[in-house]
């Protein structure tokens, strides 16, 4: 998954205190190789820069620990037509897709997916358009639309 650039807020393995200004604090993760000295990062690990302007590095897989949860940045329309939330059976999908890539056929909602609703060993991929989305964006009243 391309992490740079994505809106992030506290995951289930939080212990930062008020790091990033307090519950509900939202930062971008913006290195996922070097802190801002040019140091080196662990693997499995990100640099983010809340929006109070703190900055810090956080574990995203490293020992098993997520300090960290992908904020739902799809654009507002986003609409799976023929995909079902297979935790909370939404259809269709609204919002940003997560694809199990463990399992032949899994979907989740967002909220499903930081309600941690499928297995917590599975990889998941992030789906917030197509490329029939993207052609019909250019086309007047072709968007928001429903992807087929």
């Amino acid at each position: 998954m391309y992490l740079l650039g994505c809106r992030v807020v506290r995951g289930p393995d939080w212990t930062w205190g008020d790091q990033d200004g307090g519950e509900g604090g939202v930062g971008t993760i913006f290195s996922t190789d070097t802190f801002s000295d040019g140091s080196p990062l662990k693997n499995q690990t990100v640099v983010v820069c809340w929006d109070t302007g703190q900055e810090a590095y956080y574990r995203l897989g490293l020992d098993e620990k997520y300090d960290l949860r992908i904020l739902d940045s799809a654009p507002s329309g986003v609409c799976f037509e023929k995909v079902i939330c297979d935790g909370c059976r939404q259809n269709p999908l609204l919002g940003t897709r997560w694809k199990c890539t463990d399992c032949d056929d899994y979907d989740l909602c967002t909220q499903c997916y930081n309600n941690e609703v499928h297995d917590l060993d599975h990889s998941f991929e992030r789906h917030d358009h197509c490329k029939l989305q993207r052609y019909l964006k250019n086309i007047p009243y072709a968007y928001p639309l429903c992807i087929l």
